[in-house]
């Protein structure tokens, strides 16, 4: 028995023709209706990804350069997607023991002349890359040489094109619902574009509310921040 989700493209393609026409028989993949189609499919993608929120299924973890001495700029070409950081940078040594470094904005290095403070940022975009770069200069000697640079991080959305391609979403009708819609309002059927846009937002809602919802019996307790880095006592 096949499984609901994740959709393929081309299940979301036949959601679409069904929804649009009541024909079961999907345009192929060079014919005019499903290229125009895959536009709105990947805007419906771009809209979701551009909601205020940071969704969970986009969450990465990057572990993968090393401190290297005379060396402070480390690329993220192979962080998948990269868009945004969540977490401070982890340095890990051999044995397991972390290193937290704080993560400044770009322009406030200014605040930390001569390259003397244990911070990082990143610079680039999606078109060009990422880097990572490191706020002090490593020296001989400097024991954070050879740990490996860990952090979390949020994905951007993957653009669909092949007919076996997923979208990164949790409930993939939003994108049917939605280009469905937008065909629809095109072609002049209203109605059946508003109860399909309806149903498109009634998605993006439940989505929303999911990606809040903490697991059975998770601990809501407040987290002392110096505790986790520096293994400060409370009051220190």
């Amino acid at each position: 028995m096949a499984t609901l989700l994740p959709a393929t493209l081309q299940d979301i393609q036949d959601e679409i023709h069904t929804l649009t026409t009541g024909d079961d028989v999907t345009p192929d993949p060079t014919d005019d209706q499903w290229i125009s189609r895959l536009r709105y499919i990947n805007l419906a993608i771009r809209i979701w990804l551009s909601q205020d929120v940071e969704w969970k299924e986009l969450s990465g973890t990057y572990s993968g350069s090393v401190i290297a001495a005379n060396t402070t700029v480390y690329d993220l070409g192979n962080a998948d997607s990269f868009n945004v950081l969540n977490s401070l940078i982890q340095l890990k040594d051999a044995t397991g023991n972390l290193t937290f470094i704080d993560v400044i904005k770009p322009e406030d290095r200014i605040k930390y002349p001569n390259n003397t403070g244990q911070y990082a940022y990143v610079t680039g975009n999606a078109a060009d890359g990422y880097s990572l770069v490191i706020g002090w200069v490593p020296k001989t000697g400097d024991n954070l040489i050879g740990t490996t640079i860990q952090f979390d991080y949020q994905k951007t959305a993957n653009r669909l094109s092949k007919t076996t391609d997923k979208p990164i979403m949790r409930d993939p009708s939003y994108i049917s619902f939605w280009s469905a819609a937008q065909e629809l309002q095109f072609n002049g059927s209203t109605n059946l574009a508003q109860t399909y846009l309806d149903q498109a937002d009634d998605a993006m809602r439940l989505m929303k509310i999911r990606n809040e919802m903490a697991p059975a019996y998770a601990s809501n307790a407040l987290v002392d921040v110096e505790v986790t880095r520096n293994n400060d006592a409370f009051g220190d």
